[in-house]
């Protein structure tokens, strides 16, 4: 693994390496014993993008505080640390998103969000995400971001999330 190799080379002590795809709630439940802050890289393309979503559910139901940083296309770790350097690739770790605020922002990318319905696949998406969390705040702020992200009344969109969620 040359991600997890040459993180390390550069000082990158605390790294684990794992093919996104392959990530399982007990690698995660391990990684929690270690630590509560996890920030979590992937490649930039497509399958990047697909394995970080995919594995958003599996973090919250771990309840690890989780960053998701999704390198720029063509760039996994150890190629963005060798042509970009150890501050570059330190400075993409600080941009880091929460899980549902990178699904969020993913989410929205994938739609030109012209149409009621365009948005409504991203509400689809999110809603159920938001629903797994605990904390009421956090729930109120991401139905908030979400409203923001879509150019939707909030007001709607905690309509939107009683109705798919069946909650009052």
């Amino acid at each position: 693994q040359m991600d997890l190799l040459l993180s390390h080379q550069t000082g990158f002590a605390n790294t684990v390496a794992v093919s996104g795809t392959a990530l399982t709630a007990d690698h995660l439940s391990l990684i929690k014993r270690l630590t509560e802050n996890l920030v979590m890289a992937f490649d930039g393309d497509e399958a990047g993008i697909r394995a970080a979503l995919r594995t958003v559910p599996l973090r919250m139901d771990q309840e690890i505080s989780a960053q998701i940083v999704a390198l720029p296309t063509g760039l996994d770790p150890d190629v963005f640390i060798r042509e970009m350097g150890k501050d570059a690739f330190l400075d993409e770790m600080e941009k880091g998103e929460t899980v549902i605020g990178f699904s969020i922002t993913q989410w929205v990318k994938r739609f030109p969000l012209r149409t009621v319905e365009e948005k409504m696949k991203v509400v689809v998406q999110i809603v159920p995400l938001i629903h797994r969390l605990k904390s009421q705040i956090q729930k109120s702020y991401y139905l908030k971001s979400l409203s923001d992200a879509l150019l939707l009344k909030e007001e709607d969109v905690r309509g939107e999330y009683r109705r798919l969620t069946k909650t009052e």
